[in-house]
């Protein structure tokens, strides 16, 4: 009866923290939470769900979208039938349920691992309520489904690791050769529905393939496969093509030359190295707070490192640290796997700082879980040993939870007033959308470099100009026509950022784009500052 009700007073908790968490939609938009991207998904499930296909701006058809989020929003588009607002309030809801759900399977995870109860509680308590790992899964986006399926994904796998350990005998060295075979396809299954959450977790596969799991590699495998093969058949390349926009945008924003193959920016590596284990959250505060941005690097880790060292002196320390690292070894493949991964994708193949952090969301997860074991089996007393300090714990228990999630509830409020990006928020592009409803013809084909939050809100056909949603965008911008591009799609109106149309529409054309085209000035014609647009024709 007791857990019943513990059961009750913990869904009503998870959800007022759900409505305190997402209610604000407009305070989303002023904190820079909810980006262009967040939009684009939006963009493609409501066409989705009207039946007018993969397309954001109902001309130009896509693949520049994670497709199982995308789908999971057409549905709720379709069975709400929800304003522009709702749909979007309804996606920070999904984002806010799972990653309940992500906190609940992580502490499982470290249970799973032979890891006691308290350090499941600490699990939990460092997914909920670090703000760094907040402000990345309430985007709107499909960031915290992917942690979600991978970490069901790694259940799924090491219980099959397990139970053919104690059917060979509980050997440590014994390899899972009796795995069952449902068991294999389930993380298989799982692994696969990651990819298509996110499709660079499809590198999953080859993972699983190595750990001698042929059946859970080829699920994995085959689970995306038709929707790499239709990206394949439509726009000749099996990911999608926002990827190569984003790489592209980030050469022309940087100067760097059109063919560079490997693109080193030594932020960027340092970064991802740093985000890793969520260590960029603390840097960036000490950075705000004045301290030198190399040297914020060093503190936090060192200042970390420091601290482990503190609580693991005394008496068998070297007892302790082999014991926590037998806990977290099943885990260590896994997390070092995929930091290589993402050290080399999103550090050389693919450098783009202002994704980065997301990306990297199901690698803390894992890392979350680690950490918990460690401290768990190296820093929390043994059986025998402080024996006051463990009944304490014990018998406040259930205090501690409800404080685990009052805390939870307060750290998730802190991302309507903590900004870290110091970028513009779309709440200006919210009034872009509102000029170009109200004040440009209907009549006028509209072209925007990033064109999300506009497209979204404009309610009209807004043409991407970046090609991340665009493929025939992308290649005018690789190949510097972007006026004949203009001219071919009989754009009649293009802006956006001043540096962004400086550099993408002017900086990729022949020079005498500017000379055919009119700024529009301040009055009753012209878009709210900074932003700049200009007339290709004359009425």
């Amino acid at each position: 009866m007791r857990r019943h009700r513990e059961t009750r007073i913990l869904l009503a908790w998870a959800v007022l923290a759900t409505v305190l968490i997402t209610a604000p939609v407009a305070v989303l938009l002023q904190q820079s939470i909810l980006i262009d991207d967040t939009f684009y998904a939006l963009s493609v499930a409501r066409h989705l769900a009207s039946g007018e296909g993969s397309t954001v701006d109902g001309v130009h058809r896509t693949n520049g979208y994670q497709p199982l989020w995308v789908w999971i929003l057409s549905i709720l588009t379709v069975a709400g039938g929800l304003s522009p607002d709702g749909t979007v309030r309804a996606a920070l809801i999904a984002c806010a349920l799972i990653t309940l759900l992500c906190g609940v399977r992580l502490g499982g995870l470290v249970r799973l691992l032979g890891g006691s109860r308290n350090a499941s509680f600490m699990a939990i308590v460092l997914w909920l309520a670090n703000p760094y790992f907040l402000r990345r899964q309430l985007n709107g986006l499909e960031t915290v489904l992917a942690a979600w399926l991978l970490i069901e994904a790694v259940r799924a796998s090491l219980r099959c690791e397990i139970g053919a350990r104690k059917s060979a005998g509980g050997g440590n060295g014994s390899r899972p050769w009796g795995a069952p075979l449902a068991g294999e396809l389930r993380a298989g299954l799982l692994a696969g529905l990651a990819a298509l959450a996110r499709i660079d977790l499809i590198i999953v596969a080859p993972g699983l393939a190595l750990r001698r799991r042929w059946a859970a590699a080829a699920a994995a495998i085959l689970v995306p496969a038709p929707w790499l093969v239709w990206c394949w058949l439509q726009f000749g390349h099996p990911v999608p093509l926002s990827g190569a926009a984003t790489r592209t945008l980030f050469g022309i924003l940087n100067d760097l030359p059109d063919q560079t193959l490997l693109l080193w920016e030594s932020s960027n590596v340092s970064l991802t190295f740093a985000s890793l284990f969520g260590l960029a959250w603390p840097a960036q505060a000490l950075q705000r707070a004045g301290l030198p941005g190399a040297l914020s690097w060093i503190v936090v880790p060192a200042a970390l490192a420091a601290l482990f060292g503190i609580l693991l002196s005394g008496r068998g320390a070297r007892e302790r640290i082999a014991a926590g690292w037998g806990a977290g070894r099943p885990l260590a493949w896994w997390i070092v796997g995929l930091a290589l991964y993402d050290a080399v994708a999103y550090g050389l193949l693919y450098p783009a700082p202002w994704h980065l952090s997301r990306y990297l969301l199901p690698l803390h997860a894992l890392g979350v879980a680690w950490i918990a074991l460690l401290y768990d089996k190296t820093v929390i007393p043994a059986d025998g040993e402080k024996d006051a300090a463990r009944r304490w714990i014990e018998r406040h228990r259930s205090r501690l939870w409800w404080c685990l999630w009052a805390t939870a509830m307060v750290a998730a409020t802190v991302p309507y007033w903590v900004d870290m990006t110091g970028g513009q928020p779309p709440s200006l592009q919210l009034e872009v959308a509102r000029w170009l409803r109200e004040d440009v013809r209907s009549s006028w084909r509209v072209g925007m470099v990033q064109s999300g939050v506009v497209a979204y809100y404009a309610e009209r056909p807004v043409i991407n100009l970046d090609g991340k949603v665009n493929p025939q965008a992308l290649r005018a911008l690789r190949e510097r026509r972007m006026g004949a591009y203009l001219e071919e799609e009989k754009i009649d109106l293009f802006g956006d950022w001043n540096d962004l149309v400086e550099r993408c529409v002017f900086g990729r054309a022949r020079p005498f784009l500017r000379q055919n085209v009119r700024l529009l000035e301040a009055g009753v014609e012209a878009p709210p500052p900074p932003f700049a647009f200009y007339r290709t024709m004359d009425e």
